[in-house]
């Protein structure tokens, strides 16, 4: 990225300040309160095991690029440059127990993201925005995954119930705007299911509701009064709908939807401005190499954003049964 000005660059570290000591006055400097989740990574077949009980891997690579960054208004932030460009790896590992429980059988999740490249520009050297890379907040959940429902129409339904907790193992640094942790716990419980018309047409989704707990190191950027940064509580869904042109490969489109509910909380106060929305939609495809073995590729492009990155998502996703 280049310079603005040569202008710009005499005067840059006497602006930079006062940029962005008015910016913390309009309360639009911040990295996103909420924490990193589930937008789009899951998508087609959301709701079945496709391979019975057993182990399961599954690892995503994860890249995500934005050249703006949007206020609570969704205007873009008044900063000489703003860009970000991150690359994650996700590794998780699924057990489903062979023995039933009633109408379905007990699973459990873990989930570890890493962080392996970020970077982000503001045109001020990192003074407002910067970032770093490492592990994640690492997920686990118990599931529990019903036994499919047959329709006399031919039609059959899949789904499991999944109660993730997010527990605060990220790498975090209150100086920093971009950081692979968030410093508290989360809950963020979910219901997925795949209504399958035919082998070839099926529709999936997943449905979110996330609560999370208090940040007692807050951000910088909040000011030296700030003791405590508690989320607000946010809904978030993904959407599908696949169609297999072959026994082994099929298209589709996909999409996520995420909107804060309530404010965020700065020293157990109500903080008005500062509420998250963001949709992503876009086409995606899928490749089944072999009957424990799938390969999920999905891109979406986001619109609608307040107070977040406003940018192109691109998910790899590989599935593998043991």
């Amino acid at each position: 990225m280049t310079s603005p000005a040569k202008l710009f660059q005499a005067t840059r570290h006497v602006m930079a300040p006062a940029l962005l000591l008015a910016l913390l006055a309009q309360g639009t400097v911040k990295a996103n309160d909420l924490p990193s989740i589930n937008l789009g990574l899951t998508s087609y077949l959301d709701g079945v095991l496709p391979s019975g009980p057993g182990f399961y891997y599954q690892n995503y690579i994860e890249y995500y690029s934005a050249s703006r960054f949007n206020d609570g208004l969704g205007r873009r932030l008044p900063l000489p440059k703003q860009s970000l460009d991150l690359v994650a790896d996700i590794n998780q590992i699924t057990y489903y127990m062979p023995q039933e429980i009633g109408p379905g059988r007990l699973a459990f999740d873990l989930v570890v993201p890493t962080v392996v490249s970020a970077s982000v520009r503001d045109g001020l050297g990192g003074t407002v925005l910067d970032s770093q890379t490492g592990i994640g907040d690492i997920l686990f959940a118990p599931i529990y995954e019903f036994n499919p429902i047959a329709f006399s129409n031919g039609w059959q339904l899949s789904q499991s119930f999944e109660f993730d907790i997010l527990a605060p193992t990220g790498k975090y640094d209150a100086r920093t705007a971009v950081n692979p942790g968030k410093n508290a716990w989360a809950l963020d419980p979910f219901w997925s299911a795949t209504l399958s018309f035919s082998k070839k047409l099926s529709v999936s989704t997943r449905i979110h509701y996330l609560y999370n707990f208090k940040n007692t190191d807050p951000p910088r950027s909040l000011g030296p009064d700030a003791r405590t940064l508690q989320a607000g509580e946010a809904f978030h869904i993904n959407l599908a709908a696949s169609y297999a042109i072959t026994p082994k490969f099929g298209i589709g489109v996909n999409g996520y939807y995420l909107t804060q509910l309530t404010n965020s909380r700065i020293n157990d106060v109500g903080v008005p401005g500062r509420k998250e929305r963001v949709l992503g939609l876009g086409p995606g495809a899928m490749w089944l190499v072999d009957r424990n073995t799938f390969v999920f590729f999905n891109a979406y492009f986001e619109s609608n954003v307040r107070n977040r990155p406003k940018g192109n998502e691109f998910i790899l996703r590989l599935v593998h049964h043991f």
